[in-house]
């Protein structure tokens, strides 16, 4: 896979084109040509080959939204290969290994038929840098100074794709625990630098972003031998000037990990040291209503939520406001041991704390058939609504806001959940429609934001 986001390319035989673009531009190795693509139009450009036979062909558009694709034919016009977004952003790349000197093709084309917009493209012999074999050294206890600019474009060939920054290696032996801090500012740099940590089979294993406190990345090698740091811009864009980078390296203790049991009413500190997480364990009872949070000033934390059976029972990434999760107000559906499950979305190490709550902040009151009541929900809360019905009694439940994506919980007499909605047409409407109540009693509906930091004015309606 790649490791931020994904590209498109494929090898192709046997595909004829109408001609072979008499009249194209010729491409000479190592020039780049300026030109300018009309919505729904196709440059075509030529080059020949006598010798070598590994060429790199790379777009880059003068603007990051024009969304472009390559094509490259043989002298018949037989397609032979093409791509979508194998350069950083939205710009195509081609690595061809071409199977005998002749006459190529080239076309460049939209991605969609409003795509157009200047760019250049530019033919270079080779494969370019791919990363590992050019890897610096990286010394334990040193600072290296470090740049990137328009010409460090690593193309990293297992996950066909390329990124402008530059790649580091160092020794290390199993389970040492490995800090890595890169400074973009220390001389002036961009802020969108990030740091991806490959492992001896050159496999991403981690990775940090640069404007995070402390430590930019961290983690404890699973074997020893030889590692590598890119240091890149991870928004996959393409430098305007040098952009200037302090990096360090250091070894030292291994935090202890978190996990254990927790109580309700209690928050606990830990530290996700293994992308595996922490598990923690507390007792509840059937109906208990939990609030766990999860806070971090060093990791994007998520949540999961499992029962007695291991069944995972409700997830949540950022439901507290990025980076910090919440799961609000869940109502558990049987005693026994649950498990709480704190992780790092990408695999990042670091501190976090874990509360879990017994019940849900939150307003609300009394509702009839055919009555609509406004509301105003708090950040972090939810609110509880409740009315009584009869068994075979056909009810709809409509929430809308101006101000937060709303989401519906429905409750029977027995406490279980019956039903729930998200989104009813649009992300500010959640509607549990003509639902039939199985039992007599009271029911308890639960008004809240999908996000469970967001709030706000809202009105909700019993029919």
């Amino acid at each position: 896979m790649r490791p931020f986001l994904s590209s498109y390319l494929t090898f192709n035989t046997g595909l004829t084109v109408t001609g072979y673009c008499p009249g194209a531009s010729a491409l000479q190795v190592g020039s780049p040509t300026e030109d300018e693509l009309a919505a729904g139009g196709e440059n075509c450009y030529s080059f020949r080959v006598s010798d070598g036979l590994e060429y790199t062909v790379r777009v880059l558009a003068a603007h990051p939204d024009l969304d472009s694709r390559l094509y490259l034919y043989d002298r018949q016009g037989r397609q032979i290969a093409e791509d979508d977004d194998g350069g950083p952003g939205l710009n195509p790349r081609l690595w061809i290994t071409l199977d005998s000197p002749g006459l190529y093709f080239v076309t460049v084309v939209g991605y969609g038929s409003e795509d157009a917009g200047a760019y250049s493209i530019e033919l270079r012999q080779g494969l370019g840098n791919l990363g590992f074999p050019t890897a610096e050294r990286l010394d334990f206890d040193a600072v290296v100074q470090g740049a990137i600019t328009a010409d460090d474009e690593i193309y990293l060939q297992s996950f066909n794709w390329t990124i402008f920054g530059r790649m580091y290696t160092f020794e290390a032996g199993a389970e040492d625990w490995i800090e890595i801090d890169v400074d973009p500012e220390t001389r002036g740099g961009a802020s969108m630098i990030g740091l991806i940590l490959f492992d001896p089979g050159q496999m991403q294993i981690a990775y940090g972003s640069a404007d995070i406190p402390g430590p930019d990345l961290q983690a404890s090698l699973p074997v020893g031998g030889q590692y590598y740091v890119l240091v890149g811009m991870l928004d996959e864009s393409v430098p305007s000037q040098e952009v200037f980078f302090d990096i360090s390296l250091v070894q030292g203790e291994a935090p202890e990990p978190g996990g254990g049991p927790i109580s309700y009413g209690e928050t606990l500190e830990g530290y996700v040291i293994s992308p595996l997480g922490d598990e923690w364990t507390f007792e509840g009872e059937q109906g208990d209503e939990v609030t766990i949070t999860m806070r971090s000033s060093a990791i994007d934390s998520t949540l999961s939520l499992r029962g007695p059976d291991g069944t995972e029972l409700r997830y949540d990434d950022d439901g507290a406001g990025y980076p910090d999760s919440m799961i609000l107000g869940f109502r558990l559906p049987q005693t026994g041991t649950y498990t709480i499950l704190a992780r790092s979305l990408g695999g990042n190490l670091g501190a976090y704390t874990l509360s879990l709550e017994l019940g849900a902040p939150g307003a609300g009151g009394e509702i009839t058939r055919g009555q609509a009541v406004e509301g105003d929900l708090q950040g972090g809360t939810r609110d509880r609504w409740t009315f009584q019905g009869e068994v075979g009694e056909r009810v709809t439940i409509v929430m809308a806001s101006n101000f937060f994506d709303t989401y519906l919980e429905l409750y029977g007499p027995d406490g279980q959940l019956l039903t729930a909605n998200d989104d009813a047409g649009s992300t500010s409407r959640s509607e549990i429609a003509d639902f039939s109540l199985p039992a007599t009693g009271e029911y308890e509906i639960l008004a809240r934001a999908y996000w469970g930091d967001a709030g706000g004015g809202y009105t909700l309606e019993l029919r």
